[in-house]
């Protein structure tokens, strides 16, 4: 068996307790609202957070994207590279349903 301090992803890749942690029966929805109206309420705690989760992001990165880039271009020279964030099989043009209203932006 192994026993760990946190069982949840964002407490585990800090090192030390971020969030609340809920476990099995404690998993309700007045549990999970209280809990979350504590942390947003709190100014300092909500910019603590936010620092802790984009070290937490940079450390994960580790500039993935840059370096591949970088590896590219040395086996192509002048080659050019754009970085797509929308999935495969939907377009920006093809995504009207995120501008909000139904129709295309």
């Amino acid at each position: 068996m192994v026993r760990l301090p946190y069982f949840s992803l964002p407490n585990l890749l800090a090192g030390e307790k971020l969030v609340p942690e809920f476990f099995q029966g404690a998993v309700r929805g007045t549990a999970l609202a209280d809990s979350l109206q504590v942390q947003l309420a709190d100014a300092s705690r909500r910019a603590m957070l936010s620092e802790r989760f984009r070290a937490i992001h940079v450390a994960l990165r580790c500039g993935g994207a840059a370096q591949a880039a970088t590896r590219a271009q040395a086996h192509q020279p002048g080659l050019t590279m754009q970085i797509n964030f929308w999935p495969a099989w939907m377009r920006p043009d093809e995504a009207h349903w995120l501008a909000g209203d139904g129709g295309p932006r």
